[in-house]
């Protein structure tokens, strides 16, 4: 009958002696908060474009942690933890360098404590039997998220009632490289008790319920760090890992910040020349309160569509030939959300630097 859908039954393999599963060999970071798994037995097999992509994950870490405990948390006026949900949760969404790919609602009933309960946790919620080995990281990891939680915990009126954890999953399997990031967290509240007590409690008989919400997401990491893949020691000192520090930042304070102007199929724009009836991106964080945008004075550019990352224009078909000038991203209430460097029509002025100004209005 035409238009009958016909489900196709699903068919169980069987069985097959050649297909065998590849051993892998895997280690933890001092922190727990990097691992790294591969197919290959001996270190020196891994191909050393494979040892950069690893390096660059090094490398964006330690520049999410510098930017989450230097910056102050508005609503304790103390430095966030890197266990912080909300901290952590603005990083993933804002970055861009984040995609998300699965969710995971975990129930997990325990009579274990101490490292015990802290080894089997951890390899529940990353799939990861170690049999003997033993993660000595795990206690301590379990135990700064346990404190976090009852920080949060004592302000009865936060919101922001979630701890959570991050840990880059670096895998080299059968030659092919492949990163992935997996963040836990658990609403405080709900744990008040057994955090109370503590995650690494040492007690006969204590049974424990956790309920855990698990995201898993691929990662990308920002191009300026590939140059620093082999020579980590120097990325600290260089003025593109403060940047990228401080873009981080701005992301967890809410501040507008400009990055860049690029053309509609999203290459760099040249120079600083516009062309009539070309349509341009302004790319940056915080940016969905924008309503107009302005070259200087002149009112020479068309407001497309906005979001947290973009805010589209297009020059007008007749708009005259201006002096390179900032363009102004400004929000209902007329305010100046941010700036561009200087752009102009029928000019070829130097370019600059964008410029940072303003902060994105609370909601």
């Amino acid at each position: 009958m035409a238009g009958e859908k016909k489900e196709t039954q699903l068919l169980i393999p069987s069985e097959d002696p050649h297909n065998i599963q590849a051993t892998k060999y895997y280690i933890f970071n001092e922190t727990g908060n990097i691992m790294m798994a591969s197919t290959e037995e001996n270190s020196k097999d891994i191909e050393q474009s494979v040892r950069d992509v690893f390096a660059e994950v090094s490398v964006f870490f330690a520049a999410m942690t510098r930017a989450i405990t230097t910056t102050t948390n508005p609503k304790t006026d103390e430095p966030y933890s890197i266990y912080n949900y909300t901290a952590l949760e603005k990083i993933l969404g804002g970055s861009g360098l984040f995609a998300w790919v699965t969710k995971e609602d975990i129930e997990h009933k325990t009579k274990s404590f101490g490292l015990t309960f802290s080894k089997e946790l951890i390899e529940g919620l990353l799939g990861l039997a170690t049999g003997a080995g033993a993660l000595s990281f795990a206690q301590g990891m379990l135990s700064s998220i346990g404190q976090e939680g009852l920080k949060i915990g004592a302000d009865t009126s936060d919101t922001d009632s979630s701890v959570a954890n991050i840990v880059f999953v670096c895998e080299y399997l059968l030659g092919m490289p492949l990163v992935t990031v997996i963040v836990v967290y658990i609403n405080v509240h709900d744990h008040k008790a057994s955090l109370e007590i503590g995650p690494c409690f040492k007690a006969e008989e204590a049974e424990s319920t956790w309920h855990m919400h698990k995201d898993t997401y691929l990662f990308v990491t920002p191009k300026f760090i590939k140059q620093f893949s082999s020579d980590l020691e120097s990325v600290a000192e260089s003025s593109e890992f403060g940047e990228f520090v401080e873009y981080l930042r701005s992301i967890l304070l809410d501040k507008v910040r400009v990055t860049a102007v690029n053309n509609d199929d999203d290459t760099p724009v040249s120079g600083t020349l516009l062309t009539r009836g070309s349509t341009y991106k302004i790319v940056g964080t915080n940016l969905e309160n924008t309503v107009s945008v302005k070259l200087g004075e002149s009112d020479v550019l068309d407001m497309g569509e906005a979001s947290d990352t973009l805010v589209k224009f297009t020059v007008k078909g007749d708009a005259p030939e201006t002096d390179a000038a900032p363009i102004a991203l400004i929000d209902a209430e007329d305010n100046v959300l941010g700036r561009t460097s200087g752009y102009g029509i029928g000019t070829s002025a130097a370019p600059t630097r964008p410029n940072v100004t303003g902060k994105k209005p609370a909601k």
